[in-house]
């Protein structure tokens, strides 16, 4: 089965980012032997899906040649709110910011708070969601990548959709 997904995996290179569970499973089968749980199911109909919108589309230059970044931002966020700059191509560099509402302040985790249920890493989540929101309404980004700066592991991880460290 390793072979067959990774030689597809050139072939559809969005789902590079399907792997992880893929090669999860294959380090934890037993005796050759894969069990497939509701989470593999959910997988194997994501990597169906792929194949058949390739027959359904063209298949665009972008989708099958990575590129290095066009536009470049970074992004941070704490309790009062959530800011990044964006730089994209023929645009002036842009600034933005967005406080939290109470609300959501006050479901922080904190000294304060202990039994909230917010972490600092899902506001840096917002952020780095709200930072691709904004360069998608203010820069024309079509065919083009964007890359993100995040002090946050995990607020990466997600974006990459690697497994945290």
């Amino acid at each position: 089965m390793d072979s067959t997904v990774f030689n597809s995996n050139h072939q559809t290179p969005p789902s590079y980012q399907l792997c992880c569970p893929h090669t999860q499973v294959s380090h934890s089968s037993d005796k050759g032997c894969i069990k497939l749980t509701p989470h593999i199911h959910a997988y194997l109909q994501d990597f169906e899906r792929i194949a058949q919108s390739l027959a359904i589309r063209p298949t665009r230059l972008a989708e099958l040649i990575p590129e290095l970044p066009s536009a470049l931002g970074a992004c941070d966020a704490a309790k009062p709110g959530m800011g990044g700059v964006l730089f994209c191509p023929g645009f002036a560099p842009l600034l933005w910011c967005a406080p939290f509402p109470t609300a959501i302040q006050n479901w922080l985790v904190s000294f304060a708070n202990p039994h909230g249920n917010l972490t600092n890493s899902n506001l840096e989540q917002a952020g780095v969601l709200a930072q691709a929101d904004v360069a998608t309404e203010q820069c024309n980004l079509r065919e083009l990548t964007l890359a993100t700066l995040c002090n946050n592991t995990a607020a990466v991880s997600q974006i990459t959709k690697a497994p945290s460290p």
